[in-house]
């Protein structure tokens, strides 16, 4: 099961891919979430856990969009 940890910060869970913008995270993935497209292929991941990060980003219905492709 592959999960993306998205905007993961610091506290990047256990046995997730994090992907966040700011290189002094845990991220294993550095990318501008307002970016798009995600570095990742269709269908890519199980599940993707969002806490705290979509209120920040620019245009959410695209950013959703966006994760609906890569899950």
């Amino acid at each position: 099961m592959k999960v993306l940890d998205f905007g993961c910060g610091n506290r990047k869970r256990p046995g997730t891919i994090g992907i966040d913008i700011n290189p002094l995270t845990n991220a294993d993935i550095i990318h501008d979430l307002n970016s798009l497209p995600y570095p990742f292929e269709d269908s890519l991941f199980d599940e993707i856990i969002a806490d705290n990060v979509i209120e920040h980003l620019s245009d959410v219905i695209k950013i959703m969009e966006e994760l609906q492709r890569i899950s």
